[in-house]
């Protein structure tokens, strides 16, 4: 392919150096890849590589100058004829945008980035006919601010080259000035938007110096806050009398000065290129702060491509405070967290991977296949987190697929499903509206969740056995999507499962036990495959801890969640779990923290008891956002629970969980785990729940390692889920 690359400029960044890496990466494999800009400092090192660099100042808004640069790009086109136009940043997708509806050329746009949103810049904001997102976050915020539609969006990386940042590089520290002591290094740009780290680090390096007088701060940048970050590093220096700062501007040869540093401070690729050096690091940027990076912190980091929005804002205290601690362990105990980042970096972020995700992007693009229109059926639009947290992973993994698939979701409330997912939506009671849905379709998704059970009700077994048998008699596919099957208490019930699940073209399941179910009552089918729940799949958002800290939450103590629900035919007496909270706040000192799974019923339940309650209790929701939940989690120590998603939340971050089984699929996900239980909601065991709570807290690393194997396992399935649907597409629909 001859791909042209369309961006503001070539200088050090983020963006830039994506772009550098993909071109580079493109044209080893054989592609031609040409590159539009201001330019900047990494053109030589592109020319070098045989990759040609036109100039095109897309750098500004002003209107003459993005007339002009419309017109180069106008005759670039004409010459070149590429066969696909890529853009990054907003102007440059903007002014490709304008020349795609007259040229016609295949048009794709990479988000880097969460731009301003006003009125003007929306109309100046073009994300061509495929979008690629950096991170989870980025591709929500298209959903909500542009209405991207979500089959418009892949999501990849920010592609590290692991072999030229790679650890154990020897480089000269005498030629920039620095001395023996320990170096801490930071790369950025230094503008306004992104020099935050910076400016915390000197604010703190008078402080440090007093503990480690010995200690050098190497900053790696430029950009518009250089000279006035220089003034302030002179003054350092001139303070303590020799040059315990140094500040070396722009530069391209990135690997050979983070090589220098003994630790590094900083957000976005730098630091993953440091973590990927073995250097161990401190998670700092303008959009919030980590800390000092470990492997539990890894899937909240990568939700934002570790930029940190939503985690609290960076400040002097807590940086000084993790560089000190940092700063006093051993060498081998440093050495210990940068192999842990290095890790991280070679399973998640290769260049390789960055590349195929883009090479699927322009596949899908250029050949045009026609969409798979898909109609998804499940307990949708009822504000239920652990149900939306189905969609939300099923949706996603379709995305990502080679062949593009167009989801229509049958939902309760279709307006806020709609605004929710950026999704298509039908009306799942009316008659009308799922007949019109399904003829047009290819196929029918039911998924997710116990949709075939009559345990919650008969009635809710024959709707969603009756959209199935509806799609199977008007000849369209049935995947049973990662369903959890049973209980079915009537022969009636048990007869009409038999026939729905025979007559599917694809049956994955999330558990064994369903698996069991199926073969008892006479489903006789080698291919069904034990798969995971969905939501194995999703990562962490940031701002949990937040949150909780709004809230009020202590921080000052152990946390313990607890999630309730009421059943219908389950007496739980609100008296009894508020007994037993006041126990568990007595015995452990844990702060007990009620989490809103589903609105409003968990709040009023959950209020309920804690108004019974002695001890003080607080309240967490997640504004309808199961990623937001799934970081409010990740804050727990340890988790009581009756739902089952908050059972598998709780599994997914790590934390230890008691469950109180109201239902066999509790129990049976309790075993697979090995966690323990406290009875039912009409018996509470309080004696096992408090000793229970007790040893997890005591062994909470040990139960997290143990969790850990049992969740990777799910991990891995639900990516050979992905799997199993794009082989059963490309054999099955035209």
């Amino acid at each position: 392919m001859k791909i042209l690359m369309a961006l503001m400029g070539l200088d050090i960044g983020g963006a830039e150096t994506h772009v550098k890496e993909l071109s580079e990466e493109l044209s080893r494999r054989g592609h031609q890849v040409i590159i539009a800009s201001a330019g900047g400092a990494y053109v030589p090192l592109l020319e070098e590589k045989g990759i040609r660099h036109t100039e095109i100042p897309m750098n500004s808004r002003d209107l003459r100058c993005m007339v002009r640069s419309m017109g180069l790009l106008r005759k670039l086109i004409e010459t070149e004829k590429p066969d696909l136009v890529h853009a990054h940043a907003r102007i440059p997708a903007f002014l490709c945008g304008r020349l795609q509806k007259k040229m016609g050329f295949p048009f794709l746009t990479t988000a880097h980035w969460v731009f301003q949103v006003t009125p003007l810049l929306r109309l100046m904001t073009d994300w061509g006919q495929g979008t690629v997102a950096v991170s989870e976050d980025i591709r929500d915020y298209l959903r909500t601010e542009y209405q991207v539609p979500a089959d418009q969006i892949r999501v990849t990386i920010n592609g590290i080259n692991t072999s030229e940042f790679a650890p154990d590089r020897r480089e000269d520290r005498e030629s920039l000035g620095l001395t023996g002591g320990p170096v801490v290094c930071h790369v950025s740009r230094l503008d306004e938007s992104r020099s935050l780290a910076a400016e915390k680090l000197l604010e703190i390096w008078p402080a440090l110096l007093k503990e480690y007088p010995e200690a050098q701060l190497l900053v790696v940048g430029g950009g518009d806050r250089q000279a006035l970050l220089e003034t302030k590093a002179a003054a350092i220096n001139e303070a303590a009398g020799r040059q315990t700062v140094v500040m070396t501007g722009p530069r391209t040869d990135i690997a050979a000065l983070v090589s220098l540093g003994d630790v590094f401070v900083g957000a976005s690729r730098a630091v993953l290129e440091a973590m990927s050096e073995e250097k161990p690091a401190i998670l700092a940027g303008n959009e919030g702060y980590l800390g000092l990076y470990r492997q539990e912190k890894l899937e909240e980091a990568m939700a934002t491509n570790f930029c940190y929005r939503g985690a609290p804002q960076i400040t002097a205290e807590a940086l000084l405070a993790d560089l000190k601690a940092l700063l006093a362990m051993s060498g081998e105990e440093r050495k210990a967290l940068g192999v842990q980042g290095r890790r991280a970096v070679l399973e998640n972020y290769s260049v390789e991977k960055m590349t195929e995700d883009y090479l699927a992007a322009y596949d899908r693009l250029l050949h045009g296949e026609k969409p798979v229109s898909a109609v998804i059926s499940g307990y949708y639009g009822y504000d239920n987190l652990g149900d939306d947290a189905i969609l939300l992973a099923i949706s996603r993994q379709l995305s990502n697929l080679k062949r593009p698939v167009r989801l229509t979701v049958l939902s309760r409330d279709p307006k806020k499903t709609a605004a929710r997912f950026g999704l298509k939506t039908a009306a799942r009671f009316s008659p009308l509206a799922v007949y019109r849905a399904l003829r047009r379709s290819d196929l029918l998704i039911s998924g997710g969740g116990s949709l075939l059970q009559d345990r919650t009700s008969a009635r809710s077994l024959r709707y969603y056995a009756g959209v199935i048998r509806l799609a199977q008699r008007m000849k369209k596919p049935v995947i049973l999507l990662s369903n959890g099957i049973g209980p079915l208490d009537s022969r009636g019930s048990r007869e009409l499962v038999r026939k729905c699940v025979s007559e599917c073209a694809l049956v994955t399941l999330r558990d064994g036990d369903s698996q069991k179910l199926l073969r008892d009552i006479g489903v006789d089918r080698e291919d069904v495959t034990v798969t995971a729940d969905p939501a194995f799949s999703l990562t962490a958002g940031p701002g949990g801890r937040e949150i909780l800290r709004d809230l009020g939450v202590p921080e000052n103590r152990p946390l313990l969640g607890v999630s309730v629900r009421r059943v219908a035919g389950v007496s739980g007496d609100p008296g009894a779990f508020a007994a037993l909270c006041d126990r568990l706040s007595r015995e452990t000192g844990a702060a007990v923290v009620f989490l809103v799974m589903q609105e409003p019923s968990d709040e009023e339940y959950s209020r309920e008891i804690r108004q019974r309650m002695e001890e003080e209790a607080w309240i967490a929701a997640a504004n309808g956002d199961p990623e937001t939940m799934l970081g409010i989690i990740d804050c727990m120590d340890v988790l009581v629970s009756m739902r089952l998603h908050t059972i598998i939340f709780a599994a997914k971050q790590r934390v230890p969980v008691v469950g109180c089984v109201y239902d066999p699929k509790v129990e049976s996900f309790l075993k697979l785990l090995d966690m323990p239980s406290c009875g039912t909601p009409e018996a509470l065991d309080q004696e096992a729940a408090v000793a229970a709570v007790k040893r997890l807290l005591a062994l909470d690393y040990i139960a997290g390692k143990r969790l850990d194997n049992t969740v990777r396992i799910m991990e891995d399935r639900t990516k050979e889920l992905s799997d199993l649907l794009e082989d059963y597409l490309e054999k099955n629909i035209p």
